[in-house]
Formats: structure tokens, sequence, C-alpha cells
């Protein structure tokens, strides 16, 4: 249990709940397991952001950390807002750290949407290795750097993003997201994979 949320969790979850730091006394964090559970999040609108407009290329190669820098610091002079992340594979070389403190009072990251449900163990044709076939993928690549840092949030809610690691590398990152300073945090269909 975490605040008294109750973890039923794949256990593909839960080794990324052990992959996460998770900073700070105020900070709540929701995962959802075999329930339902609404976020409060606006409908697309003027507040919404694309990471491809800040430069990111998804290529795989090139480093798209200054892009998703660029990209929180407008939603921080915004006052917050959602931040789309398209299909494509983003290599975060450039370590990114945003402090909301007082700019922003919820953020929204959100990849391309996945149709394929979390399967519980245990359940009729269960298979937690098969994955969610998720398309917007970040690659951590600071090595001994934390990758994102992100702090001073309301509210925060990263849906249906895939962090993969790069199999020849021992360190693709100290630690690949950290949340700090925020006071309710949802992390929902996202995998981590080192």
């Amino acid at each position: 249990m975490i605040n008294n949320v109750p973890l039923r969790t794949p256990s593909f979850l839960v080794l990324m709940l052990l992959s996460i730091v998770l900073a700070g006394s105020r900070t709540t964090l929701l995962v959802y397991g075999t329930e339902t559970r609404p976020w409060p999040t606006k409908a697309i609108a003027a507040d919404t952001l694309n990471l491809t407009d800040f430069g990111a290329t998804g290529d795989g190669v090139s480093d798209d950390g200054p892009a998703l820098q660029n990209a929180l610091d407008a939603l921080a002079a915004a006052g917050g807002g959602t931040l789309l992340i398209p299909a494509g594979q983003y290599a975060i070389v450039t370590p990114v750290f945003k402090d909301f403190s007082g700019l922003a009072t919820s953020v929204t990251i959100l990849g391309v949407e996945s149709s394929t449900p979390i399967a519980h163990p245990g359940s009729a044709g269960a298979d937690v290795a098969k994955g969610l076939d998720l398309v917007s993928e970040i690659y951590p690549r600071t090595g001994t750097q934390k990758a994102i840092t992100i702090s001073g949030l309301k509210d925060f809610l990263i849906k249906d993003i895939a962090f993969l690691g790069t199999q020849t590398v021992v360190t693709d990152a100290a630690v690949t997201l950290e949340l700090s300073d925020i006071k309710n945090a949802v992390i929902s269909h996202c995998e981590f994979y080192g």
C-alpha cells in the first residue's frame, strides 16, 4: 500500500515502482491495478503542447533532452497543461530538470494511447511479459546522472510511455524518472525496462 491505496499490479509494474525514486514527504502515488480511478484531466485544449514542436526527432539517436526541457519550460510559463509525446524513440542524453514550484499546478505527459490492457497475474490468458505495446518510448542515456526530474506540482500524470534501457549499456541513467514535492502523482499504463 502507498498512502492507503492498495497495490494490485502486475510484476512489471512493481519493478517499475522500484525503478522510480519518489522523493519528498508530500508525494502521493496512485497505481492503477484492477480498478479504474478517475484522473482530473482537461480536454485537449490550447494548453496542450507537442514534443516534436520543440525539435524532438524521436529517431532513437538524436538527443531529445533539450526538446523535452524546452517543452517543460513552456508548460511552466503557461501555468501548466499537457505535453503530448508522439510515437517514436526519444533519447534523453542531456538531463532534464524542471521545478514547477509557483509556476504550475497541474502537468500531464501523454504518449500515444495503447489499446493493450494490463494483464493481471492469475487472470485467464495473463502474459505479463508481453507488455503494453507502447509506441511513445523514452530512452534514458544520461549515464551516472538523473535522466528526468520533475518537482513542485499539485497534480502530475504520466501515461502511455515506455522507458527503455539499452542492452549494451551498464548504466543508462542513475535514475530514470524522479518525482519530488508533488502532492498527487499518477503513473498510469507505463512500462520501465532496463
